[in-house]
C-alpha cells in the first residue's frame, strides 16, 4: 500500500508493515496513546518525516469509519514551537457525515488522553477525527 506524502512523494508500504503499524495507529486515531515516531512499527511509514497524510488499506477503520487517509503532524512533538508549546496532531478524514463522526467518537472521548473531536477534511465529502495532544489544544481546529 502506498503512503503519499505532503510533498507528493511515495512510499511503499507493504501490507505487513500496514498490519504491524495497525495497533499504534489505532492507538493514536482513537487518542489513547500519542503517537511516537520512534516506535519500530511505524518508522517504516513515517520514514521519519514530521508532517504526511498515509494512505492506508481499504480495509482500514477507525471508530468503525472508513478511513481515507491519515494526517500525522508531529513538528512541534519533541521541539516547543517560537512561542513554547508542544503538541502533535493524528487525523483520520473517514467518509461520513459530521453527526455520524462525533457519534463515533462520544464514546472515546471522556477516556481520551490527549484532545478528541470532529473537524472538517481537506474534501467536502469527508471529515476528520482528530486527536491532538499538547500544551494547547483547540478544540476549534479545522484541518487546512
Amino acid at each position: 500500500m502506498p503512503a503519499t506524502l505532503l510533498d507528493n512523494t511515495t512510499v511503499t508500504g507493504t501490507p505487513e508493515q500496514w498490519k504491524a503499524a495497525r495497533l499504534a495507529l489505532l492507538a493514536a486515531l482513537e487518542c489513547r496513546k500519542e503517537i511516537n515516531p520512534k516506535d519500530p512499527t511505524l518508522r517504516p511509514l513515517l520514514m521519519e518525516k514530521k508532517k504526511l497524510t498515509l494512505i492506508p488499506p481499504k480495509d482500514f477503520t477507525v471508530f468503525g469509519l472508513p478511513v481515507q487517509s491519515i494526517l500525522v503532524d508531529i513538528t512541534n512533538q519533541s521541539v516547543p514551537d517560537e512561542d513554547g508549546m508542544r503538541a502533535s496532531l493524528v487525523a483520520a478524514h473517514v467518509a461520513a457525515t459530521w453527526e455520524m463522526a462525533e457519534k463515533a467518537i462520544k464514546p472515546y472521548v471522556k477516556k481520551a488522553k490527549g484532545g478528541l473531536f470532529v473537524g472538517q477534511a481537506d474534501k467536502p465529502s469527508l471529515v476528520a477525527t482528530v486527536c491532538a495532544f499538547g500544551d494547547s489544544i483547540d478544540d476549534d481546529y479545522v484541518e487546512p
